[in-house]
This record gives structure tokens, sequence and C-alpha cells, in this order.
């Protein structure tokens, strides 16, 4: 895989930040259904997230412990969709969605 100098110049970026925070971001290849607490905050179907997460790439934010996942599906060669993002209510408002989100964008952009 060959990233572009902006690729890893943002992603490098994004990394030095994450460390300095004490943040990570995980991605979830497994037992997604251990986060369904999380997920259920932000799709109140258990039924609905079936349907996508086996399909979904899963990112889950760490700043010691769980703070934020994420899901995104892949829907056609050139789009992807955000299917669910919650983080735990006593750290909504902290900016804990955005890294995770971001992660998600630049991991999407090194993909592809």
């Amino acid at each position: 895989m060959s990233l572009s100098l902006r690729a890893k110049t943002v992603l490098l970026n994004h990394l030095k930040t994450l460390k300095h925070n004490c943040m990570e971001i995980k991605i979830i290849r497994s037992n997604k259904k251990q986060f369904l607490d999380l997920l259920l905050m932000a799709d109140e179907s258990e039924l609905m997230i079936d349907r996508y997460l086996d399909r979904g790439e899963m990112f889950a934010l760490y700043d010691d412990d769980l703070k934020s996942i994420c899901v995104v599906t892949m829907e056609s060669s050139d789009t992807c969709e955000l299917k669910n993002i919650a983080t735990y209510e006593q750290w909504q408002g902290m900016g804990y969605g955005i890294p995770n989100k971001n992660a998600v964008i630049i991991h999407n952009d090194i993909e592809n």
C-alpha cells in the first residue's frame, strides 16, 4: 500500500495527537456485540444494528477506558456511511467523538 505525502502527514499528526493525549483508537474486528450498550445509545433497535454490524468497520476510542465507538460501512466503491457513533453519557461534550470520526476518515483514505 502506498500513501500520498498528504495522507502520511495527516496520519502522523493524528497519531502524535492521540499519543500525546493518551488516547488510543482500536479497530474492532470480532466480538462487536460486547459494545451493544453503546451501540444502543445511537440506534435504539438491536435488529437494525444487526443489519450493519457484521459488515461494518468498528472503531473504539480509549482514554484509560472505553469512551466512544463508531461503525462505518462501505456502501459502494467510493462511498462509506457512518452508521453509528456513540459516547458514554458522562463523557459526552468532551470531544471524544471527534478523534474517533477523524480516525475513520484517515483509515478509509488509506484503505482506498
